[in-house]
């Protein structure tokens, strides 16, 4: 049985080592979607700014994450630490503050299937009973059916897409 709880910044190095084993690869392999595997600093400098992100523990050791911030806080993530790309520059300029960017989901293959993404999920709503919520997904070159699945199941609708090089990313939102 896992636990979810809010993440800490001791937890960057749990979450690093879960996110390699989702990194993207090229077409054909289902290993994973994660574009942006990030360093155990970027982790860390992540979590000490953004207050809003969760892990689930099974015995003691992370097997999934959900970062999310708030506009605040991707603002100064974005400043400091974070690529200010299409994506990010999209949800800034909607400059609503109801919104809330779920950055980073994942969830290690072994404790898959077992609700851990939901789970996850429904810590980010509880956490936010009147957000305006959005995430990237990617859609192309391969489309992340796994992020897809667990958006559609919580009623979060496509916004629209955005080129970005090599990817397209489908704007999803959804609305507590």
């Amino acid at each position: 049985m896992f636990l979810v709880r809010r993440a800490v910044p001791e937890d960057a190095c749990a979450i690093r080592r879960v996110a390699e084993t989702l990194k993207y690869e090229p077409p054909g392999s289902e290993k994973g979607f994660l574009v942006h595997v990030r360093s155990d600093e970027v982790y860390r400098v992540i979590l000490e700014i953004s207050k809003h992100s969760f892990v689930a523990e099974e015995d003691g050791q992370v097997v999934g994450f959900l970062l999310v911030h708030t506009l605040n806080e991707l603002e100064a993530l974005a400043s400091r630490i974070l690529e200010k790309d299409q994506v990010i520059r999209y949800v800034l300029e909607l400059g609503d503050g109801t919104v809330v960017y779920a950055d980073q989901i994942g969830v290690s293959l072994d404790a898959r299937s077992r609700g851990t993404g939901q789970a996850l999920a429904e810590a980010m709503g509880k956490e936010h009973p009147k957000a305006h919520f959005m995430a990237a997904i990617m859609h192309r070159p391969a489309k992340n059916g796994v992020s897809l699945r667990l958006a559609m199941r919580n009623g979060w609708t496509l916004r629209t897409e955005i080129p970005e090089n090599e990817f397209v990313w489908g704007i999803y939102e959804h609305r507590n």
